[in-house]
């Protein structure tokens, strides 16, 4: 199930699991504005 993530969980979910994959599912125009390296977008 999908979940909102702040920054802190964030950190220790890469800190535990660097191969984690995150999935950005904001919209293209935010996406550009700003971004953490390395996460996949699925619009």
């Amino acid at each position: 199930m999908p979940k909102t993530l702040d920054t802190a969980e964030v950190r220790e979910l890469r800190e535990a699991d660097p191969q984690a994959r995150l999935i950005d599912v904001r919209t293209p125009g935010e996406f550009a504005s700003s971004h953490i390296p390395g996460p996949a977008t699925c619009r």
